[in-house]
């Protein structure tokens, strides 16, 4: 390389000629949104696909609340869903499922291997009232609406993508959740008799500590005093059944996640703790 080319005259290998010769830069990653195709779908057929699962849903949450007991219910109303899509399609989803734009905030609370398919996971979404048609919203603008690009007009002489394409194609079914949805520990340490009480750590959602003690006080529940803190979720260990904590699940949405309580701390169980 040539005292003329060199732009940084401190680095100079003149044995190692390779080392110090000039290329453009290459930018790392793609430029103007990159990332992932969507997968190819029948945009009538995926949509009214989807609707039907949804619909599904509504059908069986009616039923479900049927057994809500009004004396019981704590907190914001809403349900649980069930997202499912390919794990290999999980950071292009999960970026999307969210809407914390408002009070009425549809949160992401658990992202879990799908049942007997391990090339699929389930996103279990907390969904307000107030919100139950986002999803139904979403899919009629996949549906029925383009978001014009003009590159794509000019060069395909189409009306440009669907809305929502990059979320709803990668979408693969809706369900209604049930508590399994939140147990993010090994599937075979889930209790296979829903009668007998075990110990569990609950992730309760930011700021719903007190709407859980409250739920559990009324269902007469054993909660250890202490929790751990993190930045969007609080720890507790509880005493439980499976029915107990459907019953939890019904009428609060403090829950996020579910785990055994395997090896915790012992100030948990320390009257005197931290």
């Amino acid at each position: 390389m040539s005292d003329q080319l060199r732009n940084l005259p401190h680095l100079n290998l003149p044995n190692h000629p390779d080392f110090t010769k000039r290329e453009n830069y290459a930018y790392p990653k793609p430029i103007g949104g990159g990332g992932k195709s969507v997968p190819r779908r029948d945009r009538d057929i995926h949509a009214t696909k989807l609707r039907t699962d949804l619909a599904s849903v509504f059908n069986a949450l009616a039923h479900e609340r049927s057994e809500v007991d009004p004396n019981l219910v704590v907190g914001e109303s809403g349900f649980y869903l069930d997202v499912k899509f390919s794990a290999t399609e999980k950071d292009q989803v999960l970026q999307r499922l969210e809407d914390l734009r408002s009070n009425a905030k549809v949160e992401l609370m658990a992202v879990t291997p799908a049942a007997g398919d391990e090339e699929y996971l389930e996103a279990t979404m907390f969904v307000p009232d107030t919100k139950k048609d986002i999803f139904g919203k979403k899919i009629d603008d996949y549906q029925n609406k383009d978001l014009v690009d003009k590159k794509t007009v000019d060069r395909q002489g189409n009306d440009g993508k669907p809305r929502n394409e990059a979320l709803v194609t990668r979408i693969e079914t809706f369900s209604l959740s049930s508590l399994t949805s939140l147990f993010a520990d090994e599937k075979c340490l889930f209790p296979q008799d829903p009668r007998v009480s075990v110990w569990w750590e609950v992730w309760l959602n930011r700021d719903r500590k007190d709407e859980f003690s409250e739920i559990a006080s009324k269902l007469n529940l054993r909660v250890q005093p202490h929790s751990v803190k993190f930045i969007e979720r609080e720890v507790v260990v509880m005493l439980a059944s499976v029915v107990q904590l459907g019953r939890i699940r019904l009428h609060c949405n403090a829950m996020a996640e579910l785990r055994i309580a395997k090896d915790f701390p012992s100030f948990f169980f320390d009257d005197n703790g931290m």
